[in-house]
């Protein structure tokens, strides 16, 4: 039944030799569909129609962490540098990605990594938010010609970021130098939306 559901909503359905070739621990794919049949099936739980498999698969997106598949990208990143040298492009892809979703994703001014500490629209930040909206936008997903509303919401999100920023910068004013940074990860898209509006 899930997979006559992804079928139904175009969503294709990445198959074992999608995996990277080599590195035969690394399963992303298998792992994040893994994750989210464990939570739709969570304590035996089985559909009774088709709408109501649809409210649970949708629900359990919502709670899977979205860290999940960053982790699992990075992962296959590091493998595609380590093993694959003629994987150029897709290397590049993922690092792209995972750069501007460490943007979108700050939860702490002193993290570890500089792209995850308060968004305060540094240069390095902005080329990684440009280089994720570029590869956003002009991803297509089988043979649509459109964009899908993932990829409109992930839009919207990028280029709603620096607004608040901007305007926090106006309101707090710093005399001694610090600088004034969001937290991207405690943004809800709808109060960015209510910014690029």
């Amino acid at each position: 039944m899930v997979n006559k559901f992804l079928e139904d909503a175009g969503v294709p359905v990445v198959g074992r030799e999608d995996n990277p070739p080599n590195v035969p621990q690394l399963r992303p794919i298998e792992d994040f569909w893994g994750l989210l049949k464990q939570e739709v099936y969570k304590g035996g739980w089985e559909a009774t129609s088709e709408d109501q498999l649809k409210r649970r698969i949708l629900r359990a997106v919502e709670i899977l962490n979205p860290e999940v598949p960053l982790t699992m990208m990075r992962r296959v990143a590091l493998a595609l540098r380590r093993h694959m040298t003629d994987k150029e492009k897709e290397v590049d892809f993922i690092k792209k990605i995972d750069s501007g979703m460490d943007v979108l994703n700050s939860a702490h001014p002193g993290d570890v990594k500089l792209l995850r500490r308060g968004y305060s629209g540094r240069p390095e930040q902005e080329e990684a938010l440009a280089a994720l909206e570029k590869e956003v936008a002009g991803m297509r997903v089988g043979n649509a010609r459109h964009l899908y509303p993932f990829q409109k919401g992930l839009l919207v999100t990028i280029r709603a970021v620096p607004g608040p920023c901007v305007d926090s910068r106006k309101v707090f004013k710093t005399s001694n130098g610090t600088e004034t940074y969001l937290l991207t990860r405690k943004l809800a898209q709808d109060k960015l939306e209510s910014f690029s509006n």
